[in-house]
């Protein structure tokens, strides 16, 4: 009861504050900086990002991408997406669980080779992505798989790239469930198999110290919160097929 009388009032503090801030602001726009991978930025925030916008119309977001280590002290960066185990020196905030697994298009799932299991990717030509290298290694190692032979395909800066790439029929790209699902979802990808492995690293929203407090990070926070939380649920359900 406790939980629940709580959200309600965070709600009605929220709607609270935006309204002071309209009129304090005189219908001017608070500004958000926000940092985080491309991949992640592209295929997850953004196609999300218009929701935010809806509820907080005085609020101009400014989103830039890195793959550099965020540098709170000297920029004006008020959060940023991360990939790692959660352990920085800031409040860190899991997103969701991330969970590797093959994707490609439908066209090369089924020809010259199809591919019906983990031992048909042999025939294959798997698509690297230089941002998270260990990925491929990681799934072979889960699925008992021998890892001989790893070293071979193509290497994309990102995973974003690898992606398109397998969309494209070059190969089969290892991907993080959470940012390909629309694609399985649109059928411009498939995951031939259902064997999604877990993988340690996932991704954290983290907080600046210098603008603890500040309404725009939180409101944006709690939103974000929220949207990871659908696509939490949405990876318990069996992989597209």
């Amino acid at each position: 009861d406790g939980e629940g009388y709580k959200r309600d009032l965070g709600q009605v503090f929220a709607q609270l504050d935006r309204a002071t801030r309209r009129l304090s602001r005189h219908g001017g726009r608070e500004v958000l900086n926000i940092q985080a991978y491309t991949t992640f930025a592209m295929r997850w925030l953004i196609p999300r990002l218009k929701r935010f916008q809806d509820l907080n119309p005085e609020i101009r977001v400014h989103l830039t991408a890195s793959l550099q280590p965020v540098d709170f002290a000297n920029s004006d960066i008020h959060g940023a997406v991360r990939a790692g185990l959660g352990d920085w020196p800031y409040r860190a905030d899991r997103l969701c669980e991330t969970y590797i697994v093959p994707v490609c298009s439908p066209e090369l799932a089924q020809d010259p080779w199809p591919l019906r299991e983990p031992r048909d990717l042999s025939h294959a030509t798997l698509l690297h992505s230089l941002g998270r290298p260990s990925d491929w290694s990681d799934w072979f190692r889960a699925v008992g798989l021998p890892e001989a032979g790893l070293e071979s395909g193509h290497r994309f800066e990102s995973s974003s790239m690898a992606y398109q790439a397998a969309q494209r029929g070059l190969g089969v790209a290892i991907g993080q469930r959470f940012l390909v699902e629309d694609d399985l979802r649109a059928g411009s990808l498939v995951a031939p198999f259902q064997a999604a492995v877990h993988s340690e690293e996932t991704y954290y929203f983290v907080s600046s110290p210098r603008f603890a407090g500040a309404a725009v990070l939180e409101l944006f926070r709690e939103w974000l919160l929220q949207e990871a939380q659908i696509t939490e649920a949405a990876q318990k359900q069996p992989l597209p097929t």
